[in-house]
């Protein structure tokens, strides 16, 4: 989450007054980062597609400037939405696998029930087919 907003941040700034053109600019946004974090920052915005930065021959972390999709890909919701978006997906996933996971025990419970009691009911069942047999041909030879 944290990491979709700076990216947010900078896009916004890329689009402002104070256009960052390099990864100690970005630096200098987020002073609390150090260099590595904020290089990876810059290769997450330089390899997102449709290309957020410039110059379309390759940005480099010494020189970039914002392409024109930044206004309306921070319009629709930057980062941040996708970050939403990707987490809202694992929580319904999360979700979907716990549903499948109690299903899963209340058929095991049940599975063990029916193993329990097959022979039971089998018996009763060939009890009933005796006494049946036994009332029929009783019937049949009176």
């Amino acid at each position: 989450m944290k990491q979709s907003r700076q990216l947010d941040k900078i896009l916004s700034e890329l689009l402002g007054e104070t256009k960052v053109h390099s990864v100690q600019d970005i630096n200098k946004l987020f002073p609390q980062e150090n260099l590595d974090y904020c290089t990876n920052l810059f290769y997450i915005l330089n390899n997102y597609y449709p290309k957020l930065l410039y110059p379309k021959s390759g940005p480099t972390e010494e020189l970039f400037w914002a392409t024109g999709y930044v206004k309306a890909f921070l319009s629709e919701g930057g980062f941040s939405s996708l970050f939403d978006k990707e987490n809202a997906k694992q929580e319904k996933i999360r979700a979907s696998e716990e549903l499948n996971q109690e299903k899963l025990k209340y058929e095991t419970r049940n599975a063990k029930r029916i193993y329990k009691t097959y022979w039971w009911t089998f018996f009763f069942a060939l009890i009933a087919l005796l006494v049946s047999l036994y009332n029929f041909l009783k019937d049949f030879f009176n």
